[in-house]
């Protein structure tokens, strides 16, 4: 097997002693953001030389630092690659699962697993499930606003679960699904289909259930649903955001989706472009102009209640136009990633388009920063938090950044 080659990193400034010896020898650029400046305008607070706990409430402008750094450059431009012969040796896989466009029609192909159950979806606008061997457990045609039939589950001679055989007439008229996901007890499957509706469908638990949807949206409405996403803690607690700034909550005790007046998001730019539950059931949602956090969410009672909201207008200001755009357009600031660090200070990073991130400590301390990515390292694909307030960002030419985010 081939040496793999290493990227020789180098830091925008240097570390403190004891995240020196934790980063020596890691591969993959590094942005340490540890022990720079405070930023213009910024309230700190320390208590007995350890940031407050408590989460930031009220109205807030993210003004960001002076000036925002780009990450390091590689010294060369191998890209790194793990062996992955072990996957092909004889006898390593033990099922073939096949589904192609004689099941989801040809585009895009939606795919949701919770434990061992598996559906997918494509633009024929019929459901299928699975068993993670490959054995197809029922199929369900969902088409104009209403499913047309139910499919009945049933046992074959093996013990597997099967579909029995039936016919679905097809749209004529075929939409992408834009979402597919199962809630935090993987007991529920929810499904949008853009401009035909938002379904809700419990998966089966027994031979001869009849897996039957239960539509909570219907028609052209469901075409401007810019953002959707079950609760990480909550069963059957949902959320979607508009392109017209709109908030509604589901849950299983209301059975109906809910406007939240509280939730919606003004201004110009006000479609909802990204969000994240989390872990306590508050809500982040960004839109074009701000980003508002809700008070947790209980789903008894599933009710907007804002705890804060952040301004991102002096923030997208700072953003070097010329060092990552290379385009004549203008460059799109539109939020396209927020996510909240799961460790004990909760540190916001959102992604302003596909070059920058904004970094935002969500404690007492409340001190920002912000980092670009240089014009010909691709866009930003992916934001992942490390237990240790460490952040992953996946770029679109093969790259990962890892930033220490600890402020």
């Amino acid at each position: 097997m081939p040496p793999i080659s290493k990227l020789n990193l180098a830091a925008l400034n240097s570390p403190p002693k004891e995240a020196a010896a934790d980063e020596a020898g890691a591969a993959g650029f590094k942005l340490n953001l540890a022990g720079l400046h405070q930023g213009d305008g910024v309230t700190v607070t320390h208590t007995q030389g350890k940031p407050s706990a408590a989460l930031l409430a009220g109205d807030h402008s993210i003004n960001g630092p002076d000036e925002l750094r780009s990450t390091p450059r590689a010294d060369n431009q191998q890209v790194l690659a793990t062996p992955r012969d072990r996957i092909f040796r004889t006898g390593s896989a033990t099922h073939k699962f096949e589904a192609g466009p004689q099941h989801h029609g040809s585009g895009a192909v939606r795919v949701a697993a919770a434990g061992r159950l598996i559906a997918s979806l494509g633009s024929s606008a019929v459901l299928h499930l699975w068993e993670a061997s490959g054995a197809h457990i029922a199929s369900l045609a969902l088409r104009g606003g209403e499913a047309i039939g139910s499919a009945k589950a049933s046992a074959k001679s093996d013990g597997t679960i099967s579909s029995k055989s039936q016919s679905f007439k097809r749209s004529a008229r075929p939409h992408a699904p834009s979402w597919l996901q199962f809630d935090s007890s993987g007991a529920v499957l929810g499904v949008l289909l853009p401009g035909e509706g938002l379904w809700i469908i419990e998966r089966p638990r027994f031979p001869g259930d009849t897996v039957k949807p239960e539509q909570i949206d219907g028609g052209e409405s469901t075409a401007k649903y810019s953002w959707v996403a079950w609760c990480t803690t909550h069963p059957q607690l949902l959320a979607v955001g508009t392109e017209g700034g709109k908030v509604l909550l589901y849950s299983k005790f209301t059975k109906k989706l809910v406007m939240q007046a509280a939730g919606k998001h003004p201004g110009r730019e006000h479609r909802i472009c990204c969000g994240e539950w989390l872990s306590n059931g508050m809500l982040a949602l960004a839109s074009g102009e701000r980003l508002k956090v809700s008070k947790p969410i209980a789903p008894e009672c599933a009710e907007w209640q804002s705890f804060s909201k952040f301004y991102l207008g002096k923030m997208i200001s700072k953003i070097p136009i010329k060092q990552v755009h290379a385009e004549k357009t203008a460059y799109d600031a539109s939020p396209l990633l927020v996510t909240v660090s799961k460790g004990e200070h909760k540190i916001v990073a959102m992604a302003l388009g596909e070059k920058v991130v904004t970094l935002m400590d969500y404690t007492g301390s409340f001190l920002e920063e912000g980092f670009f990515i240089p014009v010909d390292y691709g866009g930003i694909t992916t934001l992942t938090w490390l237990p240790n307030h460490r952040l992953l960002v996946g770029l679109s030419n093969g790259y990962i950044v890892s930033v220490n985010a600890i402020l």
